[in-house]
C-alpha cells in the first residue's frame, strides 16, 4: 500500500489562518490560551494561523466557539481582509528587519528565507 502525500494547504487555509490570528489578537488572547482551551500545542495553533497546516473541521468548530463566532465568519473567502492582512505582515516584516542592527544577523534571516522559499526536493 502506497502513502499519500499529504494535502498543502490553500490560499484559502492560509487566509482562513490570518482571520483566525487576527479575531485571536482582537480579543487579545494568545496562542497559548487558545490552545490550552483547544488541547493542542501553541505550535500546532501557530502552524494554523500561518496557513501551514489545514486545520481539521472539528477543531475549526472549536476555534470558532473560542472567538465567539461563527464557522461561516472563518470559512467566508474576502479577499480584501486577506489582502489587509498581508499588508500588515508586510510592514512587520520590515519593522523588524530594520530593529536587526547585526549584519552577521541579517545574513541569518536571508539563509532561513532562502531556504523557506525553496522548492523542496
Amino acid at each position: 500500500m502506497s502513502k499519500q502525500k499529504p494535502r498543502r494547504a490553500t490560499e484559502h487555509d492560509i487566509e482562513i489562518g490570518f482571520r483566525i490570528r487576527k479575531m485571536r489578537q482582537d480579543l487579545r488572547l494568545t496562542q497559548s490560551e487558545v490552545a490550552a482551551e483547544l488541547h493542542i500545542t501553541y505550535q500546532q495553533l501557530q502552524k494554523y494561523e500561518q496557513g501551514t497546516n489545514k486545520i481539521p473541521a472539528s477543531r475549526l468548530s472549536k476555534i470558532s466557539k473560542i472567538l465567539n463566532v461563527s464557522e461561516q465568519d472563518l470559512l467566508k473567502p474576502t479577499s480584501k481582509n486577506f489582502e489587509q492582512l498581508r499588508k500588515l505582515q508586510d510592514q512587520q516584516v520590515s519593522l523588524l528587519w530594520k530593529k536587526l542592527d547585526d549584519d552577521k544577523k541579517r545574513h541569518i534571516v536571508l539563509m532561513l528565507l532562502e531556504q523557506l522559499t525553496s522548492p523542496l526536493n
